[in-house]
């Protein structure tokens, strides 16, 4: 076998800026104050972009979610959208390993995402208690 199959080496998304604190990025942010705020700005355009798009029949699929995180974030991360390729932790948060993601967004799809969207009808507490469930599916 050629190469080191698990360097990040060239990996844009493994990719700092100099300094070594802010991911690689299009807006050449360099601070991570800045990009709290560039982040932050972004998410807030994509939020109303899907309040406008997204209807309470909206069923959410993964290439849904990758739409998203393009829309929020493809103005700052030339990768926005795709699936990530390097292994993330923060804060003490470990996710799932990269080469794991496309799979664990399959089955996602096929069981939370395909059993409670569109969220179904029903009192307060019970859409909080799905939006809550899909949420934390999600993150794990």
């Amino acid at each position: 076998m050629s190469g080191n199959r698990y360097s990040v080496r060239g990996n844009p998304q493994a990719a700092f800026m100099p300094g070594g604190r802010v991911l690689r990025n299009k807006l050449s942010i360099r601070t991570v104050r800045a990009m709290d705020l560039a982040e932050t700005r972004a998410l807030g355009r994509a939020q109303r972009h899907f309040y406008r798009v997204l209807t309470p029949r909206t069923r959410f699929t993964a290439d849904l979610l990758r739409e998203v995180h393009a829309k929020a974030f493809g103005g700052i991360y030339a990768w926005a959208g795709e699936y990530r390729t390097v292994n993330l932790s923060k804060g003490g948060m470990l996710w799932p390993r990269w080469d794991l993601v496309p799979g664990l967004m399959e089955e996602f799809e096929r069981k939370e995402l395909r059993e409670l969207t569109p969220c179904p009808p029903g009192s307060r507490s019970e859409v909080a208690g799905v939006i809550a469930r899909v949420h934390g599916e999600f993150e794990a």
